[in-house]
Parts: C-alpha cells; structure tokens; sequence
C-alpha cells in the first residue's frame, strides 16, 4: 500500500515552523478584531471610555459587564418618570445614564431636554429657570461633547437652546434670558459695555487670537472665553468671515458711508451662538458615519439661524444701555436686521447645493428649497414695507430667476 504524500512532506522541518509561527501571528491579530465585533453584537456592549474623572471612571468599571444591562434598565425606569412627569426623579435616573454610557448621544440630548425645557418651567421666576436652562447649556457643552466629539445630535441640541429657548418669544421669560447671556458675552469679548456698543457686537478677533501677553486682563478674557464657554476665536473669526459680512442680492460686500464693510452679525445675539455651534458640528461630524439625518438636521441649523438673524438679529442698544427685565415688558430687545439678507440667502444656498452634492435621497423641492422660498418672499416684503423699495425689486428678480414657477407656489402660498 502507498504511503499518502502530501505538500508538507517535502518541507524542511525549519519552513514548517516558520510558517507555523506566521500563522500564529496572523491569527493573534485577527483574533483581536473579532473579539470587538463579536462584543459590538453583545446587548451588554458599551463604548470604552477615555480621559474620564475618576467618579465617571469607578462607576463604569464598577459594573463591567453588566454596563449595558443595568443601562438599558434605566433607560426604562426614566422613561416611565417621563410619562408620569415625575422630572427630578427622571433628571436623576438620567446622570447615572450619562456617567454609564457617556458615549451615548441620546442620553446627553435627553438629560438637557429636561433640564431645561421640563424641569424650568415648573418655576415661576425667571433667575431659577435661567439656572436650569443655562446648567443645561453647559452639560452639553461642557461634557456631552466632551465624549461626543463628532456625534451630531449633541451639536444640534445644543445650537438648538440657543436658537429656540433663547432667541425664540415663546418663554415668558425669554427677555431676561437675552439680557442674561448679553451681559455674559459682554464680560469676555469686550472690554466693557459700551466697547460692545461701540463695536456693534463685533469683538476684535485677532486680538482674541492672539492677545496681548502684557495685557492681564485680555488674557482674562480669553482665559474665560476658551474655558468657560467653550468659544474657539479662530472658529468665530471664519464663521462671521463667512456670514457676519453683510452682502447684496448679488452677493457683494456691502459697505457703509466711509467704504467699510458692513457687519451682520451680532456676537451678543443668541442666534449667532446657534449658528456657531451648528458650524462648527458640521466640520467636526462630516465624516460621522451613517448619521446623515442627523447631519441634515444641523445643516438646518445653520440657514434657519441666519433665517431668524434676519427676522431679529439687530439688538436695540443705539441708546447704549440695556433694558432692565421689568421695564421691557412692552419694548423689543431686537428688530430685523435688514443687512443680513444676503448672508441668509447665501446660508440657504450653500445647505442646499451641500445636500443635492453629497446625497441621493436629497430631492428637488425639499424642506430646505420650501425654506428659502419663504425666506425671499419675507425678504421682498420687508424690503418694500422699510422703503428699500429698489433692493426689493432685485430681490424679487433674484427669486425668480432661482425658482420655477411651480417651486414659487411652496407651501402652498405664491411667492408674491
């Protein structure tokens, strides 16, 4: 009977091992990767955590394994709270969420919620709601995105409270929350109110940038302003480089009686910390995978915060004081900001080209189509009504020449 004859017969024993070794090798690395899969498939799977406190650090490691279960079971608990209104208990189930799975977007976006829509407006005097909402702004600046650097949903929520709960009337309280977070910005972008006056709500950011070693108390400031409220100078200075220059139906600079550039944007005003944040997620989260409804939603962001730039983006200090809250039950902080027309519109437009370039599912006629629709017809109405009558016959040539006949009527509504 013949002797079976294989290829490895006729290796040399040394080649045997050596292959033996790479093939141990090779298995040792892949071994490592499916390991991770496999727990990624595990209902008890959680991010690891990086550069934790030591309280977050002991309470993740504290339950190993179980991080997830013990997750999901409060998950539940803090959701029946919800339904039953019971906040400060669900506010509670909710931070031990976030100290678990901190890496988890929706538990960031969920705590602040409450915090600072449901829990706030249980009081009734607008010094302990502005503290909520205002602990709630900081959560999400100050750790939600911490731990969630290129998570989306954490960005939108946050421009979001500026945009809605501080910009918006819909607070009965929303007057001292304006006045609140001007003085805040005052005090580390300007040298003083009147500077912020003088400067119309334009700091000086190369200063910012790059500020006086000799000067205490810029370096204060800026001190306060990366630390304290999370503010980037060099992010600032290329977000109002973009839209805080004021621009025409044409897209060109508009400048003032002397020959200087006109200035749009207001950095006391809510609505541009809305769009900052909104900004500034976009560049950090383009490239997050399989968030691209959560992407669109801070795309929105963007234009609806030069939208309402627009509507109310001129604060009401030619006199240079600030209103007191008792005192402005019957005045307006703001009006319309006129200037800012053209950046508005550029806003929309580079969302709109962005979304048609990059994804499919993006269709003619989409909400952010429907949304520049109106957004001109505002702009031609309030050009004519503010006696800027040639400007609104451009703008209404503009409008035309962008839209079809059919897009004209979006919502329902003609364009004129």
């Amino acid at each position: 009977m013949s002797e079976r004859v294989t290829i490895t017969n006729n290796l040399p024993k040394p080649l045997l091992a050596v292959i033996m070794i790479l093939c141990l090798v090779g298995v040792s690395f892949i071994s490592g990767h499916l390991n991770e899969e496999r727990g990624k498939m595990s209902p008890t799977y959680v991010e690891p955590l990086h550069d934790a406190p030591p309280i977050l650090s002991l309470a993740t490691e504290a339950f190993g394994g179980f991080r997830g279960v013990v997750a999901t079971y409060l998950w539940h608990r803090a959701n029946d709270m919800q339904q039953e209104k019971k906040y400060p208990e669900q506010m509670q189930l909710s931070q031990w969420i976030t100290q678990i799975q901190p890496h988890v977007p929706q538990a960031w976006s969920n705590r602040a919620w409450n915090l600072g829509y449901n829990i706030a407006s249980e009081f009734p005097d607008p010094e302990t709601r502005w503290e909520y909402i205002y602990s709630s702004i900081k959560m999400l600046r100050d750790e939600g995105i911490r731990y969630n650097p290129t998570e989306p949903l954490i960005y939108d929520t946050l421009a979001y409270f500026f945009e809605h709960k501080i910009g918006h009337n819909l607070d009965d309280f929303h007057r001292y929350y304006k006045q609140q977070w001007v003085r805040m910005m005052v005090g580390v972008l300007w040298e003083s109110l009147e500077a912020s006056h003088a400067a119309k709500g334009v700091p000086e950011f190369d200063a910012l940038i790059n500020p006086n070693p000799n000067d205490a108390a810029l370096l204060e400031r800026v001190r306060r302003l990366r630390q304290e409220f999370g503010l980037d100078p060099r992010e600032m200075k290329a977000i109002h480089r973009r839209y805080g220059i004021a621009r025409d139906y044409k897209g060109e600079i508009m400048k003032d009686a002397e020959g200087n550039p006109i200035h749009c944007l207001d950095w006391r005003m809510a609505e541009t910390h809305s769009l900052y944040w909104a900004s500034l997620g976009l560049k950090r989260c383009s490239l997050t995978p399989g968030r691209s409804k959560e992407l669109h939603r801070l795309e929105r962001r963007v234009y609806v915060a030069m939208m309402y730039t627009f509507q109310r983006g001129k604060l009401n200090t030619d006199s240079g004081r600030i209103l007191d809250f008792g005192t402005t039950a019957e005045e307006r902080l703001s009006s319309p900001n006129l200037d800012a027309a053209g950046t508005a519109h550029m806003a929309y437009m580079d969302i709109i080209n962005l979304a048609q370039n990059s994804r499919d599912w993006h269709v003619t006629e989409g909400t952010s189509e429907i949304g520049h629709v109106h957004l001109l017809r505002r702009v031609i109405q309030w050009m004519y009504f503010f006696n800027r009558e040639e400007e609104a016959l451009e703008w209404l040539k503009l409008a035309v020449k962008i839209y079809s006949e059919d897009k004209q009527k979006s919502g329902g509504r003609e364009l004129i």
